[in-house]
């Protein structure tokens, strides 16, 4: 009913999008399936030539994607900054996050609803803290009232919606997928949701070999007993059907057993899915490396520490289990409206200033979150590549804003930034002429040593052991010290953009190289600069060098 109801909504203005596609960017309908976002904004950015898109001025890439996000972007610099108040004393779950969906619909509503006019600019009344906190509780009361209607429908939507794959596949009820918090979390700024998705998805294998790792000797012990038990019934219900099929209709407890047959299946495929690898190669390290070369997340605390026991119970708050989430999204039903009231309400003050330090205005784009418009002399960090080193609390929290741009560059290569961007992208390359003989004389130790694949242009200068670099598909092509496992290098994959693990002291993405085209990047040692930097398309081939 409520996806009819929205199409009956939509319907006007998507006719008006298709024939805008159809014959404004010659697009057919069967293009549109197909075509991939960034030639679309290509494509619209091209027609500019010859339509006036927007009154004022012509619009780029950036600025498209700007709009679109216009809200999408405040969410992530909120998050990224600490700005919301998320957290309740809850006996228990103290310090744990309360970002669900439920969560993020109600901020949506109490923040970001009216917040902006129709010429996309931030209403005045919107810095009124006094309004935002009436709001706010306002929607808290509501959530009180429509909680268990709320916790109704959402238990019908999830067995609906799992119920015919659990049944075809009871394996996954131990299958694991990222949270809410940590979609947000690793979301990048101008970044699509289908391009998150892409990421994410790429990232679930090596985040479920990662966390396969630290199996639970408990619960493997468990499932194992559950398996030869179940199993040993099922074996018996197998004789008598082999025996005489008329056994499996015979009744024991009032059912048949043919039914317990079907039962004692389900059971056994799912305690199976639970058992732990036997034959794994313990190599956290390297896993973790894979994982951030998609996520291009790593806190400073995860540095060569991915066998820590506090580092892998941080990282399955973030990538959790499917019905543990269910669970979390249910009890946030209930804790919607204290979230509101309470945590939300105290940090009205710190979301209306953060809203005025970082907003900036643009000529037909409105008001932007100044992070998310790449302004490094606003708020860049020189330890992520930027030209400027701005004031700490103006900075996005590890580098955030730096990858976001790369990020993005490599999405729409057509895209020209401004001149601090531009510096930025030159400094890359300054880098391999300034480091070319202390990277030809690691390089030549490196492959005396034989160790690693996919070393290219040698190894970075530095102390330390090798490590891993994971390859992929956008800006940079070198060896670096990496992540994990001493002598050993890893090849990426043609694709999306991805970051290498990184090492100790170099210069951005967390101390990570960034892997480019259809090569890997191999294992080095070391600290300091980058090296060989060549700039690919982000599907993985068509190099271009940049000065």
């Amino acid at each position: 009913t409520w996806s009819l109801a929205r199409l009956a909504i939509d319907l006007r203005p998507l006719l008006e999008m298709r024939a805008f596609c159809n014959h404004k960017l010659q697009l057919s309908d069967r293009d549109i399936q197909t075509i991939t976002w960034p030639e679309v904004v290509a494509r619209v950015v091209h027609l500019q030539a010859t339509t006036r898109v927007s009154i004022v001025r012509d619009l780029n890439e950036h600025d498209i994607v700007a709009r679109i996000l216009r809200k999408e972007n405040y969410l992530l610099g909120m998050l990224n900054r600490g700005v919301l108040g998320l957290r309740l004393d809850v006996p228990g779950m103290k310090g744990h996050t309360w970002l669900t969906k439920c969560v993020e619909w109600n901020i949506d509503w109490a923040v970001f609803n009216g917040m902006f006019d129709d010429d996309f600019s931030i209403r005045p009344s919107f810095y009124d803290v006094a309004a935002l906190r009436k709001r706010m509780r306002y929607l808290a009361v509501a959530n009180l009232l429509l909680s268990p209607f709320l916790a109704i429908f959402m238990m019908m939507y999830f067995l609906l919606h799992n119920a015919e794959k659990f049944y075809h596949q009871p394996s996954s009820v131990g299958h694991r997928q990222w949270s809410t918090h940590a979609w947000w979390r690793l979301r990048e700024f101008n970044e699509l949701s289908h391009f998150t998705e892409h990421r994410l998805a790429a990232a679930h294998r090596p985040a479920t070999r990662y966390v396969g790792q630290f199996p639970s000797p408990v619960v493997s012990m468990v499932a194992k007993f559950v398996s030869y038990i179940v199993g040993a019934f099922a074996a018996v219900a197998i004789a008598c059907a082999l025996i005489d099929d008329r056994l499996l209709h015979a009744e024991v407890f009032g059912r048949d057993l043919l039914w317990f047959t079907a039962i004692m299946g389900t059971v056994l495929a799912a305690s199976r899915g639970m058992i732990g690898e036997e034959n794994r190669v313990f190599q956290p390290n390297r896993l973790m490396g894979e994982v951030v070369g998609h996520t291009h997340y790593l806190p400073r605390h995860w540095r060569n520490l991915a066998h820590n026991q506090e580092v892998q119970a941080e990282f399955e708050r973030m990538f959790q289990f499917k019905a543990g989430l269910f669970v979390q999204e249910m009890l946030s039903i209930f804790a919607a409206p204290f979230i509101l009231w309470y945590p939300m309400c105290a940090s009205a003050p710190q979301i209306v200033q953060f809203v005025r330090q970082f907003t900036v205005h643009r000529q037909g784009v409105g008001h932007i979150c100044s992070l998310s418009a790449f302004d490094f002399q606003r708020h860049g960090n020189g330890k992520y590549g930027a030209p400027v080193n701005a004031r700490k609390p103006a900075r996005s929290k590890q580098g955030k804003m730096e990858k976001s741009f790369l990020s993005f560059h490599a999405h729409y290569p057509t895209w020209e930034p401004d001149a601090s961007g531009r510096e930025m992208l030159s400094s890359l390359a300054g880098f391999r002429s300034s480091m070319h003989d202390g990277i030809a004389t690691t390089a030549r130790a490196y492959v005396a040593g034989g160790a690693g694949a996919g070393a290219e242009a040698g190894a970075l200068p530095g102390a330390g052991t090798a490590g891993v670099g994971v390859g992929g598909g956008a800006y940079m092509r070198q060896s670096h010290r990496g992540f994990g496992d001493s002598g050993r290098g890893a090849v990426g994959d043609k694709g999306s953009p991805r970051f290498v693990a990184p090492g100790t002291a170099s210069m951005f993405f967390d101390h990570a190289s960034v892997g480019g085209g259809d090569a890997g990047a191999g294992a080095g040692a070391g600290s300091g600069a980058r090296a060989s930097a060549r700039f690919c398309d982000a599907s993985g081939g068509g190099d271009f060098s940049r000065p």
